[in-house]
C-alpha cells in the first residue's frame, strides 16, 4: 500500500491508511488482544482469563518459547477476567436450594474389630473419613440457614455401591435437585457423572484430585485441586519472584519423569538469559557435599528446587541444606509436600525457608478457623480433623455460590474464595465441566507454617 517507506518515513511523505473495516476485527472473530505484564506467567495467564494453558497454546503457540513482558497475545473473547477476583456474593437470590448429600457410609455393613485385617482398617478408616466430612457439612448447612438461606438437604448412603447408586439415581428425589454433593469415590463420581439425567444438577466431587476430565461432563465440579494443579502453581510462584537468584535443580533420574522434568527445568532457563539453572542428580540416592558446595553461591540466595518423590534423596538433600552456615542463603522449593518427607527433621525446613503447594492449610489464628472449631466441639465434643474442615468448605462454597447466581456457569466462575482450609479458584474446563486450581503456597517461619502469599 506504502512502498515508497521501504527505504524510511520522511518528513511531509503523504501515506495510505486502510479504512476502518479494511483491518481485521480480531474481536469480531472471537478473539481480544491482551499485552502481556510484568512477571506474568502461562499459568497465572491462564488463571487471569479462567481458560487452560492448552487453550493459550492453541491461539498462540510461540508462547511455547516463553511469556515476554510486552507480547501482545490473542485470548478467546468469551473468557472473562473474575477468576482472580475474590468472590463476595452481594445478595442472595429469593429461592430454596435443593442438595443432595451422597456419602459412603456403609450401612449394613458389619465390622470386626476383632480381626485386624486390612480391610477392617481400611473400612474403619473411611468410615471415620465419612462421618466427619458429614459432620463438617452439617455445620455449614445450619451456617447458610442461618444466613436467610433456605436450604432442603437430604443425606444418602451409596454404601461404596454402584448398585445402590444406581437405585438411588432412579428415584424421582434427584429431579429437582439444584447440587449433588458427593459421591467420594472416584468409580460413583463417574458414574452418578453418566447417569444422571439432570444436566442443570452440579455434582460437586469433594475429595478426588484425579483429573474428572476424562468422563467429566458441563456440570461435574472438581473441589479438590489436581497434583498438576500444586506443581504449576508453585512453578508460578518462581517465576513470579525469581529476581537473579541462582536456581539449583535437584532430580532423579527416573525414566518416567525424565519428560516432566525437563520441561520444568527448560522452563526455568527462560527466566533468565544470562545464566542458565544448575542441575543436580544424586548417585545411589545421595549427592557429594562438595557438590553442593561447588554449586551453592555466597553473596546470593540460593533457591533450591527439589524435583522427586524419593524419600532418601529428599532426606538428603534437607539435611545438606538444613546445616548449611548461616552466611550462606538457601531457599528449598518441592512440588509437594509428600511422604517424601516424613522423615525431614523440621528445624531443617525452616533453616531453608522451605516452600512448597498444598490443597488444604489451617490457620488456626483465623477468625473463621476458631468459629468453626468452637461450632464443631459444641455440637461433636472433639476438635475437628482435616476431612471435617473439608466436608464444611465444600458444602458452604458450593452452595453460596448457587444462591448468589441462577446459572450453575457464573455460579462457578464468580471469583476466589477462602473457606476454613480451602481455597475455591475454579476454572471452565470448555464443556468438561469445572475444576478447582485454588492451591495455597505455605512456608516455613521458624518453625511455624505460614501462607507465602
Amino acid at each position: 500500500m506504502n512502498p515508497q517507506i521501504k527505504e524510511g518515513l520522511k518528513e511531509n511523505t503523504i501515506i495510505k491508511v486502510p479504512n476502518r473495516n479494511e483491518i481485521p476485527d480480531l474481536a469480531e472473530e472471537g478473539i481480544i488482544m491482551y499485552q502481556v505484564e510484568k512477571k506474568e506467567t502461562l499459568f497465572s495467564l491462564s488463571q487471569k482469563f479462567n481458560i487452560s494453558q492448552a487453550q493459550l497454546l492453541e491461539h498462540n503457540p510461540e508462547l511455547n518459547e516463553g511469556v515476554k513482558e510486552g507480547d501482545m497475545i490473542k485470548v478467546p473473547k468469551a473468557v472473562t477476567f473474575t477468576n482472580n477476583q475474590v468472590f463476595s456474593p452481594s445478595t442472595l437470590l429469593n429461592k430454596q436450594i435443593k442438595v443432595a448429600i451422597l456419602l459412603p457410609f456403609m450401612g449394613g455393613k458389619t465390622i470386626d474389630f476383632d480381626k485386624k485385617t486390612t480391610n477392617s482398617k481400611n473400612l474403619t478408616r473411611t468410615l471415620n473419613i465419612v462421618t466427619d466430612f458429614y459432620l463438617g457439612s452439617e455445620i455449614a448447612l445450619d451456617s447458610l440457614k442461618k444466613q436467610g438461606l433456605s436450604i432442603s438437604a437430604k443425606v444418602f448412603d451409596t454404601k461404596n455401591s454402584l448398585t445402590t447408586t444406581a437405585t438411588l439415581l432412579k428415584t424421582s428425589q434427584f429431579d429437582d435437585v439444584d447440587a449433588i454433593i458427593g459421591p467420594m469415590f472416584l468409580q460413583n463420581v463417574k458414574f452418578v457423572n453418566k447417569n444422571l439425567d439432570n444436566d442443570d444438577t452440579s455434582i460437586i466431587s469433594p475429595v478426588s484430585s484425579k483429573d474428572h476430565s476424562v468422563f467429566a461432563s458441563k456440570n461435574m465440579i472438581q473441589g479438590a485441586p489436581s497434583s498438576s494443579a500444586l506443581s504449576e502453581k508453585i512453578l508460578s510462584y518462581i517465576a513470579e519472584n525469581y529476581n537473579k537468584q541462582n536456581l539449583i535443580v535437584i532430580k532423579d533420574d527416573l525414566k518416567q519423569n525424565k519428560l516432566k522434568f525437563d520441561k520444568i527445568i527448560a522452563t526455568l532457563n527462560k527466566l533468565d538469559s544470562t545464566q542458565k539453572v544448575r542441575v543436580l542428580t544424586p548417585e545411589k540416592g545421595y549427592i557429594k557435599p562438595e557438590l553442593f558446595k561447588r554449586n551453592l553461591l555466597n553473596g546470593k540466595n540460593n533457591w533450591v528446587v527439589l524435583l522427586t518423590k524419593d524419600p532418601s534423596i529428599t532426606n538428603d538433600v534437607v539435611q545438606n541444606l538444613g546445616v548449611l552456615p548461616e552466611k550462606m542463603k538457601a531457599t528449598l522449593f518441592a512440588l509437594q509436600y509428600k511422604g517424601n518427607f516424613d522423615k525431614a527433621q523440621n528445624q531443617h525446613l525452616a533453616r531453608v525457608n522451605f516452600h512448597f503447594p498444598t490443597a488444604s492449610f489451617i490457620d488456626y489464628e483465623d477468625a473463621k478457623v476458631k468459629n468453626f472449631i468452637s461450632s464443631y466441639k459444641k455440637r461433636n465434643h472433639v476438635a475437628p480433623s482435616e476431612y471435617a474442615f473439608k466436608g464444611f468448605d465444600v458444602t458452604y462454597d458450593a452452595l453460596i455460590r448457587l444462591a448468589a447466581h441462577s446459572k450453575l456457569n457464573t455460579a462457578f466462575s464468580s471469583g476466589v474464595s477462602e473457606r476454613t482450609s480451602s481455597k475455591f479458584q475454579y476454572l471452565n474446563n470448555s464443556n468438561k465441566g469445572f475444576v478447582n486450581k485454588g492451591v495455597f503456597i505455605v512456608k516455613y517461619d521458624g518453625l511455624n507454617l505460614k501462607k507465602a502469599e
